[in-house]
């Protein structure tokens, strides 16, 4: 694999600049597999078979594919006494193909030129083609004040070819906020020398997923095998396998955090965390039944909660002195617990070893 990149950089002024990157990473794969006809014993050893490697055959395939990347955006950092602010706005797309091609021939007439060209058997052929891409414009703003009330907004407005043109859009809002209580004055004449620093924070925020295959909003045609027409010959015969659904959209998350950042006795760190998050539009296969002939459409249905809180510790110190002195060691503690269940589901669905059912975890 070999990877082109380009990152210009404009500076308009000290306060704002404009960069880019341009990324293009190509992959070249190629296999030769060439079996020749193996005699070996079989019973009593008295007699050999060849059945497994009868007629010898060569196979040659190759693969390439073309991944592009393009990131352009501008920033903005500016401070107007103890108010702090700073703004970064861009564009993003990516796209990718990859060809299959492949041949394959039996009957090797030498061993010493296993090649297509030099076959008696019969011949098969094959390629394949796939290509998706995303394009989406991007936005942060923050604002702080004396570094000590925090604000930030930030969005993104996605599209992606997996969706149809009239569903492939979606824009994914989100908000956090925070106070660093350890810079007021009222906490400051507390005098608590054990408490280094402590910030309150919460944010609430959405995210999308498209990841569902590639043309699940198409009616794809597929190879079936061979039919008969007349009779007497066959015909090579495509068929639609799967139902197509044209409405399909991004399966969103909805994230609620509130937290709580310490330091304490000069190097305990302590983070608490509570979460919940929602998901809706759960992108999955449709239940239906086996009469209707075809595979299921994808569709948006379901919706999925997960609840929990995390308590995070960590103490960074170094030793002062000895044979190990200026040694930095780390120490931590980590405990979580949550809850996920199925909180909007339909009709009970049972996939594998596993059971899909309100009121359970996914």
């Amino acid at each position: 694999n070999t990877v082109f990149s380009v990152l210009p950089t404009i500076t308009i002024c000290p306060e704002f600049n404009l960069k880019a990157e341009l990324s293009y990473r190509p992959t070249e794969y190629f296999q030769k597999r060439f079996i020749p006809v193996r005699n070996y014993v079989v019973d009593t050893w008295t007699s050999t078979s060849n059945t497994h490697t009868y007629p010898s055959s060569v196979r040659e395939e190759t693969r390439h594919s073309d991944f592009y990347t393009i990131n352009a955006y501008a920033n903005f950092n500016k401070a107007f006494g103890l108010h702090n602010v700073s703004a970064l706005a861009g564009f993003n797309q990516e796209w990718y193909q990859y060809r299959k091609t492949w041949g394959e021939a039996e009957d090797v007439i030498s061993n010493n030129l296993p090649t297509l060209g030099m076959t008696n058997g019969a011949q098969y052929t094959g390629d394949n083609f796939e290509h998706w891409a995303i394009r989406g414009a991007f936005v942060r703003a923050n604002y702080d004040y004396a570094g000590r009330y925090l604000l930030e907004f930030s969005g993104r407005y996605d599209g992606t070819s997996r969706f149809g043109k009239n569903s492939r859009f979606q824009f994914f809002p989100s908000f956090s906020a925070g106070w660093r209580m350890t810079e007021e004055q009222f906490m400051q004449n507390l005098h608590w020398s054990w408490l280094n620093s402590m910030k309150i924070r919460a944010s609430w925020g959405q995210l999308g997923n498209q990841n569902i295959g590639i043309y699940p909003y198409q009616a794809v045609m597929e190879n079936e095998g061979n039919y008969t027409f007349d009779n007497s010959s066959l015909s090579t015969g495509y068929a639609q396998t799967k139902y197509a659904n044209r409405n399909i959209t991004w399966e969103t998350t909805t994230v609620t955090d509130i937290g709580l950042e310490a330091t304490v006795f000069n190097g305990l760190n302590v983070t608490l965390d509570w979460y919940k998050k929602k998901t809706k539009n759960i992108l999955r296969d449709a239940q239906v039944t086996g009469a209707l002939g075809l595979d299921a459409p994808v569709i948006n249905n379901g919706e999925m909660e997960n609840k929990g809180f995390e308590i995070n510790t960590q103490y960074v110190n170094n030793i002062k002195g000895g044979l190990f002195k200026g040694l930095n060691y780390n120490v931590g503690f980590y405990f979580d617990r949550n809850r996920n269940k199925v909180t909007k589901f339909g009709a009970d669905e049972i996939s594998g070893h596993y059971l899909r059912q309100e009121g359970l975890p996914y």
